[in-house]
């Protein structure tokens, strides 16, 4: 092949790599930490879920001898990148206790999850209007966002 044709191949190529779906890796849900308390003792051996209400995918942990827990951040990827603005992002937190499920915290905006959250988390003290984005009750206070 020529040099003129090489450069022509190479332009066709360029060309159409510019058509190829953009992948888009974001996250979906916080990195969570927290502590579980209950008539102020702390909780062991819950198990705290963060469930995307989009995605199957959870992200779950068991609080420790002193109610601590950390959920790892869910992430989801997606060919081609939206193009009809900003991506819905709504999750929630569960705790599991003897077979027991309560939704504890509840998330949702647009755009991107909240990088880390810290959350202290009293099961026997409803905070009414305190879940972040949205005004249902809430177990848990965030300490930092």
């Amino acid at each position: 092949m020529n040099p003129s044709g090489l450069t022509m191949l190479a332009l066709v190529v360029i060309s159409l790599a510019g058509c190829l779906p953009i992948p888009d890796h974001y996250q979906v849900t916080a990195d969570v930490s927290g502590v579980l308390m209950r008539d102020n003792v702390a909780l062991a051996g819950v198990q705290i879920c963060s469930k995307s209400k989009f995605l199957t995918t959870t992200s779950c942990s068991t609080s420790d001898s002193h109610g601590h827990f950390r959920l790892a951040p869910v992430y989801n990827t997606t060919f081609p990148m939206s193009l009809y603005g900003d991506r819905l992002i709504s999750y929630e937190l569960t705790a599991t206790e003897n077979a027991t499920s309560i939704a504890i915290w509840r998330a949702q905006g647009t755009g991107q999850a909240t990088t880390y959250v810290r959350l202290s988390c009293a099961l026997d003290k409803p905070i009414p209007g305190a879940s972040y984005g949205t005004s249902s009750n809430t177990f848990c206070a965030v300490e930092r966002m």
